[in-house]
């Protein structure tokens, strides 16, 4: 959130290698590499997540962090309409995650808010 995204890339990596697995810091790695401008990067990360998925729960709310740092807002708006949808915990963040700043005012957002219960 600092803007330091190049050290943020680097200690993602590291968790990355001690976390195995886990779609949280691989999910943190693709944000990171799209606010730095690294889109490339920031999609492979997407399709490591879709193969993870195939074994293993990748929370779509991750997802959405890294196409709403892509600016890709129509597949952010999805991926969090469907980590609402499998009742995920982590939409009841959406009222103060900054990672979804830019997708505020889009009425889509808002109403997933609303949906939620979440104050606006």
């Amino acid at each position: 959130m600092q803007g330091k995204h190049l050290e943020a890339i680097g200690e993602y990596q590291k968790a990355r290698q001690i976390e195995g697995g886990i779609a949280e810091p691989l999910a943190a790695l693709g944000r990171a590499y799209a606010l730095e401008g690294k889109d490339r990067e920031a999609r492979k990360v997407l399709d490591q997540l879709k193969e993870l998925s195939s074994h293993s729960y990748v929370p779509p709310y991750n997802v959405a962090m890294i196409y709403a740092a892509l600016g890709q807002r129509e597949e952010a708006l999805a991926a969090l309409d469907k980590a609402y949808e499998e009742r995920s915990w982590y939409p009841v963040l959406l009222a103060v995650d900054p990672k979804f700043d830019d997708l505020r005012c889009n009425p889509h957002f808002q109403q997933l808010v609303r949906r939620i219960g979440l104050p606006p």
